[in-house]
This record gives structure tokens, sequence and C-alpha cells, in this order.
């Protein structure tokens, strides 16, 4: 059962069924399976297409706050595009978000030590990843990406 708002009481004593779908029913979404998802990756002057590596993603959703987590690994048939990178969200963001962090993110150079970056809105439905200084992830930023190289995007926000 996926999270749902509450029923306001009603006068009366409650009965199990109440409790049940009230209470225990709402503690149950909160262990509910992620959903996967196939999220978008956009250049800002081509179009990446992973080839024969693997794009995943997944999320899960209690009220309006979005729990997700993009997992890129790049193959040996991987074309990176051109341009910034952004990912497209599961669920379109509350408009009222900003450019400030949502989460983490790293990109992995093959077997390299892990670089941090942070996820940021760059629309309610798509997210970047930028350094502290503010510089976008893209196709030869902060590398040239290969063949094993990995981006992996997780973070929380809230739902429009």
């Amino acid at each position: 059962m996926a999270w749902s708002t509450p029923a306001t009481w009603v006068a009366g004593i409650p009965t199990v069924a109440n409790f049940n779908e009230r209470i225990r029913d709402q503690f149950n979404a909160l262990g509910d399976p992620w959903t996967s998802y196939t999220p978008a990756w956009t250049g800002s002057g081509s179009n990446p297409a992973i080839g024969n590596g693997t794009l995943a993603g997944k999320y899960r959703q209690i009220g309006k706050s979005i729990d997700y987590e993009i997992n890129i690994l790049m193959g040996s048939t991987t074309t990176f595009g051109s341009g910034t990178y952004s990912f497209s969200l599961p669920v379109t963001a509350s408009a009222s978000v900003s450019y400030h962090p949502m989460g983490w993110g790293i990109v992995r150079d093959g077997g390299a030590a892990p670089l941090v970056r942070f996820p940021t809105f760059s629309s309610t439905t798509t997210v970047l990843l930028i350094d502290v200084a503010g510089t976008i992830v893209a196709a030869t930023v902060p590398f040239t990406f290969a063949n094993t190289d990995r981006i992996i995007i997780a973070g929380q926000y809230e739902a429009a």
C-alpha cells in the first residue's frame, strides 16, 4: 500500500479496521519497495547514449517527500554527447525549488577515487551535478568519460 493522507477521525469508538487502515498501513508504506524508472540522460549540446552500459533509477514517495537514486555505468559502446549533463527526476518537484543542493553525487573515473559532486535542480523535472565552484559535470568535466566510469546521484526533494 502506498502512503496516503490519513483520514480525519470521526465521533465514536475506532475499530480494528480503522487502526489498520489509518495507522498500521501507513507505517507499512515506509517499508514498501522502491519503484524503478529509467532517467533521461541529456547533454546541453548533444545527448549521450548508454549503449551497452547501464542507466537505472529508483525512487520512493512518502507523502510529498521523494527519495531517489540514479546510477550510470558507462559501457564500451556508450557515447557521451556534448555539453553539460542533466538527468530527469522520477516525480516533478515543487515549483518552489531553487538552485540548491538536494543530495549527493559522485563521478568515478574507472577505478580511481570517486569525486564528490552535488545534485541541484536545473528545473522541476531535471537535476544536474556541480562541484563547490559551481562547475557542472559534462562529457569532459571533471574528466573525459569512458568505459567503466560511473555517475551516481541520490537525494531527496519535495514533490509538486
